[in-house]
């Protein structure tokens, strides 16, 4: 803040959010714009309750002419990073070893799945978006990471994981993952 003399207002210095920060909204930007194109309906979860659950997919119903959330497809955990590499058609990433626990006991224990979408960045942070008067456009992937080992890992700090560069989270994906850990209802 800069100082002001007997006569002047004083005029607070702007400051930009901090790196982390900016790296987590930059893929949450990414991920609503994506589901948000499939037209299914992404809710963030309390942000003052973070238990290792980032977002649901919801499922909703037309019930006597209006929409109704009756249920969760799956859960999502979101990592965004520039600290990843590309080996035998997989991308290799180190998962913070609590993170990859959270996801086997959430799977073994939990009746709703959860899932981590990494998404991509480069590592020059001037190719992670770029915008014009005609688009905006995310120059990263999302990539989806399900397991249903039932084996938590011992390591301290990091759990390094592999997901096939196939497993982009897209349009096709999203319904897929759907189709897949959607409950049945029986009756």
């Amino acid at each position: 803040m800069k100082k002001a003399n007997n006569n002047s207002v004083i005029k607070p210095e702007p400051i930009l959010i901090e790196e982390t920060k900016k790296i987590g909204r930059i893929g949450e930007g990414c991920l609503s714009a994506v589901v948000a194109n499939t037209g299914y309906f992404l809710k963030r979860t309390n942000l003052e309750d973070d238990y290792g659950v980032d977002f649901e997919m919801k499922q909703l119903v037309n019930f006597n002419g209006k929409r109704r959330e009756i249920g969760t497809y799956f859960k999502i955990q979101l990592k965004t990073s520039s600290n990843w590499s590309v080996r035998n058609d997989k991308i290799v990433y180190d998962l913070e070893a609590k993170t990859y626990n959270d996801i086997i006991l959430h799977n073994r224990n939990g009746v709703t799945k959860l899932i981590l979408i990494l998404m991509r960045l480069e590592k020059n942070k001037n190719n992670w978006c770029s915008l014009d008067h005609n688009y905006i456009q995310f120059k990263n992937s999302l990539f989806w990471f399900h397991t249903e080992s039932v084996s938590h890992t011992d390591n301290e700090h990091y759990k390094r994981i592999e997901i096939p560069v196939s497993q982009v989270f897209n349009n096709n994906s999203i319904v897929k993952l759907i189709d897949k850990f959607k409950i049945k209802i029986i009756r």
